[in-house]
């Protein structure tokens, strides 16, 4: 977490300093030599994600959510009571800055499969304070003048009906 806190102020300041005094843009410097590659920031940051969302259930209303099928009861256990909080939503946020006004690095996490992730994330996770905030401003900066990846939005169906009665239960 605290590596990615880093890398976040880092991006931020960086900017404001180029802006300043036309200096190099250090958020460039994590994302222009990793787009083209197998491996990178981007990529890194969408499994991390996608492991994340699978083996940390979100907590929702004070009740764990039901963890997918393939991980066992013990292991969805201890997960949950891991000292993780808050990762999910500081990923999302690093995501959100890197992608902002970079076509390239919104190109990369459509390629890897990211919106989809993303779009998972924009639910209320009391484990992760302000993460479907953090997650529909990421959202908003994947799409942002990028008609791929509003494309691939618009293509997303609903996989099941929603039932309002269980919704407390």
């Amino acid at each position: 977490m605290l590596v990615t806190q880093c890398i976040v102020t880092i991006s931020l300041e960086g900017e404001e300093y180029s802006v300043a005094y036309g200096g190099e843009n250090l958020r460039d410097s994590f994302t222009d030599n990793q787009v083209g590659g197998e491996q990178g920031i981007v990529r890194t940051l969408i499994e991390l994600l996608r492991l994340l969302d699978d083996f940390l259930p979100r907590i929702n209303f004070g009740k764990p959510v039901a963890p997918p099928a393939s991980i066992t009861a013990p292991a969805a256990q201890q997960l949950a009571s891991t000292g993780f909080s808050y990762l999910k939503r500081d990923l999302v946020r690093l995501l959100g800055i890197l992608c902002h006004e970079r076509k390239a690095v919104q190109d990369s996490v459509r390629a890897c499969g990211g919106l989809e992730i993303i779009m998972n994330l924009c639910v209320v996770d009391e484990r992760n304070p302000y993460i479907r905030e953090h997650a529909i401003f990421t959202l908003h900066t994947l799409l942002a003048a990028n008609p791929e990846n509003q494309a691939v939005v618009d293509s997303i169906q609903p996989t099941r009906d929603w039932d309002n009665k269980n919704a407390f239960q």
